[in-house]
């Protein structure tokens, strides 16, 4: 998906330089989309997300080709891939293509941005070792409240812990 999160990963990608990044997102531009895609306009509106940007993202690393694919996502297409990034995407599409990137060694990354809260999965498989540099725990807040006025205040719990 090419939304607000998707477009970003794929521009961080390709500036980061992988060598290849592969586009798929057939859905039709939306207006909602301009706020949180850039690279799109007024003129891409009703036009799939992908096509729509292909051009523009190519153009940010000539060192990285930048493909597009059109239709339903096929096995086929992902097993061709080392890393597969997923972003609007149903909770049963991600357990489905998560399972086959799972037995088959593929890096498997979902991630969304749900209004004020997002998240981010990743399975890099079995054989993935993560080396803490430091130790420390992640940090994590419970939001307990969003104001509903013009400075929409956030209110997280705070832990007896100091947290």
């Amino acid at each position: 998906g090419l939304k607000g999160v998707g477009i970003e990963t794929a521009k961080n990608l390709i500036l980061a330089g992988p060598g290849a990044v592969t586009l798929l997102d057939d859905q039709p531009v939306e207006v909602r989309d301009l706020g949180s895609n850039f690279f799109l306009g007024e003129a891409d509106i009703g036009h799939p997300r992908a096509a729509a940007v292909v051009h523009k993202l190519a153009e940010l690393n000539n060192m990285v080709t930048v493909r597009l694919v059109r239709g339903p996502l096929e096995e086929s297409l992902v097993a061709q891939h080392n890393v597969v990034v997923f972003s609007n995407t149903s909770l049963r599409d991600l357990l489905r293509w998560n399972e086959f990137c799972h037995s088959r060694s593929i890096a498997f990354i979902a991630s969304d941005v749900r209004g004020v809260a997002g998240y981010v999965f990743s399975d890099f498989g079995p054989k993935f070792t993560v080396r803490d540099v430091t130790g420390e725990n992640p940090v994590t807040r419970i939001i307990t409240n969003i104001a509903n006025d013009e400075a929409g205040t956030v209110t997280l719990l705070v832990s007896q812990a100091g947290g």
